[in-house]
Protein backbone atom coordinates (compact mmCIF):
# COMPACT_ATOMS: atom_id res chain seq x y z
CA UNK A 1 0.00 0.00 0.00
CA UNK A 2 1.11 3.44 0.19
CA UNK A 3 3.51 5.37 2.79
CA UNK A 4 1.88 8.19 4.23
CA UNK A 5 3.60 11.28 6.01
CA UNK A 6 0.77 12.40 8.60
CA UNK A 7 1.49 16.18 10.00
CA UNK A 8 -0.43 16.91 12.99
CA UNK A 9 0.32 18.91 15.91
CA UNK A 10 -2.25 16.65 18.17
CA UNK A 11 -1.42 13.30 19.45
CA UNK A 12 -4.59 12.40 19.93
CA UNK A 13 -6.17 12.98 16.36
CA UNK A 14 -2.73 12.29 14.78
CA UNK A 15 -3.03 7.92 16.72
CA UNK A 16 -6.86 7.96 15.31
CA UNK A 17 -5.91 8.82 11.93
CA UNK A 18 -2.77 6.19 12.58
CA UNK A 19 -4.75 3.45 13.01
CA UNK A 20 -7.40 4.01 10.45
CA UNK A 21 -4.49 3.94 8.11
CA UNK A 22 -2.59 0.92 9.36
CA UNK A 23 -5.83 -1.06 9.54
CA UNK A 24 -6.45 -0.49 6.10
CA UNK A 25 -2.40 -1.71 4.88
CA UNK A 26 -0.33 1.61 4.84
CA UNK A 27 2.76 2.52 6.12
CA UNK A 28 2.51 5.77 8.40
CA UNK A 29 5.14 8.25 9.39
CA UNK A 30 4.21 10.83 11.86
CA UNK A 31 5.72 14.30 12.21
CA UNK A 32 4.33 17.10 14.50
CA UNK A 33 6.04 20.46 13.13
CA UNK A 34 6.41 22.17 9.72
CA UNK A 35 10.00 21.60 10.34
CA UNK A 36 9.97 17.94 10.98
CA UNK A 37 7.45 17.48 7.87
CA UNK A 38 9.67 19.34 5.16
CA UNK A 39 12.92 17.40 6.65
CA UNK A 40 10.60 14.12 6.34
CA UNK A 41 9.08 14.42 3.29
CA UNK A 42 12.58 15.51 1.48
CA UNK A 43 14.19 12.69 3.46
CA UNK A 44 11.72 10.03 2.39
CA UNK A 45 9.11 11.37 -0.73
CA UNK A 46 6.13 9.69 0.98
CA UNK A 47 3.27 8.82 -1.84
CA UNK A 48 0.91 11.18 0.31
CA UNK A 49 1.02 13.90 2.80
CA UNK A 50 -1.71 14.45 5.59
CA UNK A 51 -1.29 17.82 6.35
CA UNK A 52 -3.17 19.97 9.45
CA UNK A 53 -4.11 23.15 7.79
CA UNK A 54 -3.54 25.16 11.04
CA UNK A 55 0.39 23.82 12.34
CA UNK A 56 2.78 25.76 14.00
CA UNK A 57 4.06 29.35 14.28
CA UNK A 58 6.86 28.59 11.69
CA UNK A 59 4.59 27.83 8.89
CA UNK A 60 0.44 27.18 8.73
CA UNK A 61 0.03 23.62 7.08
CA UNK A 62 -1.28 25.59 4.00
CA UNK A 63 1.96 27.13 3.80
CA UNK A 64 3.89 24.02 3.84
CA UNK A 65 1.86 22.53 0.76
CA UNK A 66 2.44 24.95 -1.28
CA UNK A 67 5.96 25.20 -0.26
CA UNK A 68 6.32 21.08 -0.88
CA UNK A 69 4.51 21.19 -3.81
CA UNK A 70 7.06 23.55 -5.58
CA UNK A 71 10.13 21.24 -4.71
Amino acid sequence: MANILLVDDDSTVAAGNVAALEADGHSVAVVSTSGEASEAAHRAVPDLIVLEGMLDETFAGFDLARLLAHD
